[in-house]
Order: C-alpha cells, then sequence, then structure tokens
C-alpha cells in the first residue's frame, strides 16, 4: 500500500487506528484545510513542464544574431540563475533536446520565483514571463477542465459541514466550480477572498487564495492581474503590501485558531513560512501536540514541513522532534485520504440516524448499510478518480443528501 494507491479501506483503517483523535478533530469541523497544486496535478501541466514551455518561448523569440536582443538576454538571466551559460550548442538546438534538460529543470523549479521575475521590455511595456508569455491566466482559469476528484470529494464535504475554512495556495478554480456543482443550483455559499474587500464575516465556507485567482483575471485582467503571485517580487510586495495585510492578518488567525490540514501543499513558499512564524511567535508555549496543530497529507515529512513545525512547537519541537513529527503525517495523499473522510462521513450520518427515535425501522436496515459501506471501502481510489466526470459526481451528492 502506498500513500496515493491504497484502497480505501486500508485508508480507512490507517486513520482510524493511528490517527482516531484527529481524525474525529477533522470529521468535527475544526481543521482548516490548506491546499496546494498537488490536488491539482493531473489537471495542469507540473512546474518541469511550464519551465520548459518557457524556455521554449525564449529561445524562440531569440535573436542570436543580436546581443542586443532582450529575449535573448532574458533567456541568458534565466540559465544563469541555475550557473549555465548560454553557449552555441544551446543557442542551435531546441531546448528539448539539450542534453542536460532534466537536470536544468530539476535546478529551474527549485527557482521558479526568480527564473519568472525578469520581465521583457518591448518599448515601454514590460511583458510577464508567467501572465504574457507563458499565459498562466488561460492556463489556469481555462473553465473547459474539470474539477478533479480532490475538488470534488472537498466539495463534497464542504456540503456536510466537515470544511469550513479554506486557503489555498492555487490560481485554478476547481474547487469553486466543484463546490457550485455539489450546489446543484442552490446558489453558492462559499466566499472566495483574494483581496480585502472579499472578506465577510457572515459566510458559512471561505476559500482564501493567497497567491490569486486565473477565473477573476480571465473575466477582468485590469483588476486581477496585480493579485496573480508568481515572482519572487510579487511575493515581496504580497509579504509588504499594506493592501494585502487584512488578508495577511486573515491567514494569521486562521492558523491561530483551527490546526491545520496541509494537502498537496509544500509549504516552501517563503511568504507561507513567514506567515507562519508570525502567526505562532507571540504564543505562550506549550501548544498541544495531540491532536496536532499541523498535519500533513504526506507520506514522510520533509525540510518545508519541518519548518513549520519548527514555526508553531519552537523549542518544543527542538526538545522532541519525533514526538511532534509522528503525529503530524497521516502517510496518505489527497484522494485516498479526502475519500476516507467522505465515507466516515456517511458512516457518521447512517448511524447517527439509526439512534434517533424519529428514525427507528432504519435499525433494521444498519446491519445492510453497514455492509455496503464495507463494501463501498473495498473499491479502489481509482473509483474515485471517476468522479472528475459530472454525471458520476451528480450521482455522489444525490447520494450523500439521501
Amino acid at each position: 500500500m502506498g500513500a496515493a494507491d491504497a484502497t480505501l479501506t486500508q485508508a480507512i483503517e490507517r486513520v482510524t487506528a493511528r490517527f482516531s483523535a484527529q481524525v474525529q478533530f477533522i470529521l468535527d469541523g475544526q481543521f482548516a484545510f490548506w491546499i496546494g497544486s498537488g490536488i491539482s496535478r493531473e489537471r495542469f501541466p507540473d512546474l518541469k513542464e511550464l519551465l520548459l514551455r518557457l524556455l521554449q518561448e525564449l529561445h524562440t523569440r531569440s535573436n542570436f544574431s543580436d546581443d542586443t536582443c532582450l529575449w535573448r538576454q532574458c533567456l541568458h538571466r534565466v540559465l544563469e540563475l541555475v550557473h549555465v551559460s548560454l553557449d552555441t550548442t544551446r543557442q542551435r538546438d531546441i531546448p528539448a533536446d539539450w542534453p542536460d534538460i532534466d537536470r536544468l529543470l530539476d535546478l529551474l523549479v527549485d527557482n521558479y520565483s526568480d527564473v519568472l521575475d525578469n520581465p521583457v521590455y518591448v518599448g515601454t511595456t514590460p511583458h510577464s514571463l508567467s501572465l504574457d508569455v507563458l499565459g498562466l491566466g488561460s492556463i489556469y482559469g481555462d473553465e473547459t477542465t474539470e474539477p478533479d476528484a480532490e475538488h470534488r470529494l472537498l466539495a463534497l464535504l464542504i456540503e456536510e459541514g466537515i470544511v469550513a475554512e479554506i486557503v489555498s495556495a492555487n490560481w485554478d478554480p476547481l474547487i469553486e466550480r466543484a463546490h457550485e456543482e455539489a450546489r446543484d443550483g442552490q446558489p453558492s455559499e462559499l466566499q472566495v477572498v483574494v483581496r480585502a474587500a472579499d472578506i465577510d464575516g457572515t459566510v458559512r465556507t471561505r476559500l482564501t487564495k493567497i497567491h490569486g485567482c486565473a477565473r477573476r483575471l480571465r473575466c477582468d485582467p485590469v483588476t486581477w492581474r496585480d493579485h496573480m503571485i508568481a515572482t519572487t517580487t510579487e511575493i515581496q510586495n504580497w509579504v509588504s503590501s499594506p493592501d494585502r495585510a487584512p488578508v495577511r492578518e486573515l491567514i494569521r488567525t486562521t492558523l491561530r485558531q483551527k490546526p491545520a490540514l496541509f494537502l498537496g501543499l509544500s509549504v516552501q513558499d517563503w511568504n507561507l513560512q513567514l506567515e507562519l512564524l508570525k502567526a505562532f511567535s507571540d504564543l505562550e508555549p506549550p501548544l498541544p501536540i495531540d491532536p496536532p496543530r499541523a498535519l500533513f497529507a504526506e507520506s514522510e515529512l520533509r525540510q518545508p514541513q519541518r519548518t513549520v513545525l519548527r514555526h508553531i512547537h519552537g523549542e518544543d519541537y527542538a526538545r522532541q522532534p519525533n514526538d511532534v513529527e509522528e503525529n503530524a503525517t497521516l502517510d496518505l495523499y489527497g484522494k485516498p485520504l479526502l475519500g476516507s473522510l467522505f465515507l466516515l462521513t456517511l458512516l457518521a450520518k447512517v448511524r447517527a440516524i439509526a439512534s434517533s427515535e424519529d428514525e427507528a425501522p432504519i435499525v433494521d436496515w444498519m446491519p445492510f448499510l453497514l455492509d455496503a459501506i464495507d463494501d463501498w471501502g473495498q473499491l479502489r481510489v481509482r473509483t474515485f478518480r471517476r468522479a472528475g466526470r459530472p454525471g458520476r459526481f451528480q450521482r455522489c451528492v444525490e447520494e450523500s443528501r439521501r
């Protein structure tokens, strides 16, 4: 069994056996969900593919016989970030044919915000590598891209009242689209926050998009272009701009008020690291370890996650890192984890109905219902992958409501 391909039975057994207190806390609606690109990886190109596209585009636009060509100079600056020269071979051959392209892309991925921080001026007009050259707004705002299983399961958990606070580093609107489908024509109850003016404390469920929204950008490029965050300079502006202060404080408040479940989010962006540090720097230790303040839908912790734990727990983490880390990873990725949470939610509903005096006749059906849920649990996660098909997802919504 792996973190990505566990059957739902295996996933349920794991989370209930090893993390029963944490899972119950999640099912009680007490966790905030922090979402990253990992839940959309099967819907959009990954960073390596995007950076290869960028190299190809810069290479195509470059005039290598002209030392003053701005596109050539931009390509040179990008390669220089990882100490690679724009030699004769690289000028002659397209980037896809460079013999070290895989290694080069790996290096660029680790520096992607600096790579994109190289606008090219055509006359007096700056061309953004992320928006004007790569067209990230068009890629991530494409309305024909269907939500994946993770987005649809999140939408179902929102409908069940399990998820009320979501913070996302993603540009795409797939959570919003899945939520709209789950509402089945009813008004949306999801407040999407990109800027301070969006904050409204009266709504039921909030999705804070800290790096911008491609859907809004496509609808109104003039208003929302400056809210798309991809480059080092844009991240620095997000951290320091007074206009972003209310959103920054909303994020810190969310961190203080609710434990965090990180799904598909590496937490390596330094602006997130800074907000975590500021959120917990003035809290009196020790913070509780069980249930933990941070849970990761990962198979193992890496340095960015350890940095998060250090920001949260301070000296307590330094004294007992093994105890903190042992309780911090669920050893499951998004699909099996969210699938197991949804089935556990349905099971809890069935049991609640069976114990209700108003629904006493259903007690006779309990063995059948529990067996049916066990049968569902035997299905592999690929079943939930099919939730990407709108008709199948709609049946999931209807069954959940029944």
